[in-house]
């Protein structure tokens, strides 16, 4: 677990430390974590809370808040996993990749997955129910429990309506296009949120205005009956101030990404492609604040946190935690989604202080922040770490205290169990003899070679090469024994071209000669030669060119 401070604020990373690779078997890890301090004092809040390759989505279920579905790759699948036994529950593959995932009941039995291949996808506690297609690609989802209908967000100018009581499509909601004729895909929606204490749906577009839609109206006035123009209110701020900016050819800093509401529904948040945040008030047409992130990144996720006032931010660099003019932030790899970690008492996080967040590593990440709210009762445990911490950073101030320990619980988390082997290519086990242990045990397939133990590498090198060893002592002693003598007689000052005489002597007369002419390759040619890295290139017998091997043929012939 590793200690971050922001403003005053502690921040418990509790997904730092060792990452144990999947191919360890049980044995190995429970060998592991008894040799490896660290590797047993490492927090584990949910077993297996990772994907093969990375994560883009993260829901909770509505009622109990038992069930944490999450969306990853590769190949795309979703993981269930179960708080009340802190475990993977099961795992189904996906045809395509997972774009947005809604949990329509109190648990894992009714989910409906948005896909990239334009299809949603029911799924039931058997498996997969049924699979529709909708007319355009989808952007995003939400479901308005009051009507019993699943809204789309397609790529064009339409809201898709899914009725799933009466399990057909109603007439779909039409965002008005932008006055200018030259571009008519700017008012493409691009998110959507549904607000939990009104019937109040409101769409995000590409043209930096959102769009607020009725839920009780009838089919009959299926347009937006307000717009809120947040390009207008945040425009000549952020990363995106000036109109000289070239990433605004390629890119719409404007466009809104993401929608929030908070529970008493007074509050909305709308942030940009540019990396800015605006905050409403919905009685009022002027922002109350705009908050900037600074890295001029879209604005992925928004959540409101009633328990502590504060409303969290992110983009793929950090997460912001913000209230006024008190800040936090937290940053690790690239972040995609996040939510807060609640129980069978709040449901929704809105008092929790557990932050869930998806990225584009395999492990999920998970912090703690006590200032923001409580630890949920399936990981209460939390709070008791978090206690001894803090009194050990109090003893540590005061001079009191014997560390401990205490001192092992914060690692930064930079070594990992992977030191205990070593990485062998395919030349390698050709040069050791090895080859006929591929496909055993014994060799761990990744990327380009293997893993193999480092005991048995070190056995099997031995044995391939016995005076290794014998070769290697000799040339440190002719090493030892040349420094002794350079330093008793002053060696005579050589010219360059006799320094760089000793190895790979046809380049460095190559060299010498382009950096005699005054042209930009004999400028180059005389850095290289005066540059002190570049020595062992003419010294080191390791560097020397075989000038007959056929690569070096081929590149000059």
């Amino acid at each position: 677990m590793n200690v971050q401070k922001r403003n005053d604020v502690t921040i418990y990373n509790l997904s730092s430390g060792p990452m144990l690779p999947e191919w360890l078997g049980d044995r190995a890890r429970r060998n592991l974590s008894k040799r490896d301090e660290q590797i047993r004092r490492r927090i584990e809040l949910i077993q297996d809370f990772q994907m093969p390759s990375s994560s883009s989505k993260i829901v909770q279920s509505h009622g109990d808040a038992r069930y944490i579905v999450v969306a990853g790759t590769y190949p795309p699948r979703i993981r269930c996993y179960d708080i009340h036994d802190l475990t993977l529950k099961f795992e189904r593959y996906c045809d395509s990749h997972v774009v947005d995932l809604v949990m329509l009941g109190e648990d894992y039995g009714k989910i409906a997955i948005l896909q990239d291949d334009r299809t949603i996808s029911f799924h039931a506690h058997y498996g997969k129910h049924e699979s529709i297609r909708i007319p355009k690609f989808g952007r995003a989802m939400a479901y308005e429990s009051t009507t019993c209908e699943l809204l789309i967000a397609g790529s064009n100018l339409n809201v898709y309506r899914l009725n799933l009581e009466e399990g057909r499509f109603s007439e779909p909601w039409s965002i008005e296009d932008s006055k200018s004729k030259s571009n008519s895909n700017n008012a493409a929606c691009s998110c959507i949120s549904v607000s939990q204490s009104q019937p109040l749906a409101s769409v995000g577009c590409d043209d930096g205005v959102v769009r607020f839609f009725d839920n009780r109206s009838p089919d009959s006035l299926l347009k937006s009956f307000l717009k809120l123009d947040v390009k207008e209110g945040t425009k000549g701020l952020g990363f995106f101030d000036s109109d000289d900016n070239k990433a605004t050819s390629y890119r719409n800093p404007y466009g809104i990404t993401s929608v929030a509401h908070d529970t008493s529904g007074l509050y909305m948040a709308a942030g940009t492609a540019g990396g800015l945040i605006a905050l409403y008030d919905v009685r009022s047409s002027k922002p109350l604040h705009v908050k900037e992130h600074k890295h001029g990144l879209p604005i992925h996720t928004l959540k409101f946190h009633p328990g502590s006032g504060c409303i969290l931010s992110s983009d793929e660099k950090l997460i912001k935690v913000w209230k006024y003019k008190s800040t936090g932030d937290l940053s690790s790899g690239k972040f995609s989604n996040f939510i807060m970690g609640g129980d069978e008492k709040d449901p929704t996080g809105n008092r929790s202080g557990l932050l869930l967040c998806t990225t584009d590593q395999p492990k999920l990440e998970s912090y703690y922040i006590p200032k923001v709210g409580l630890a949920p009762s399936w990981c209460s445990f939390l709070e008791n770490v978090t206690e001894e911490l803090e009194e050990r950073d109090l003893n540590r101030d005061t001079g009191t205290g014997t560390g401990g320990t205490g001192d092992m619980l914060v690692r930064d988390g930079q070594e990992t169990v992977f030191e205990n082997y070593k990485f062998v290519s395919h030349e390698d086990l050709e040069k050791l003899g090895v080859s006929d242990l591929i496909g055993t045990p014994m060799l761990k397939a990744y990327m380009h070679g293997f893993f193999m133990d480092n005991n048995l590498y070190n056995k099997v090198r031995a044995v391939a090469n016995p005076f290794e060893y014998e070769e290697y002592r000799k040339k440190k002693i002719k090493e030892r024994m040349e420094a002794k003598r350079g330093s008793r007689i002053a060696p005579k000052a050589l010219s360059n071209k006799k320094q760089l005489g000793s190895v790979n002597p046809e380049l460095a007369g190559r060299l010498q000669g382009k950096a005699e002419s005054g042209t930009k390759s004999g400028k180059a040619a005389k850095a290289i030669l005066s540059d002190d890295r570049f020595g062992g290139l003419f010294a080191n017998q390791d560097y020397e060119i075989d000038e007959e091997d056929e690569n070096f043929k081929m590149r000059n012939p």
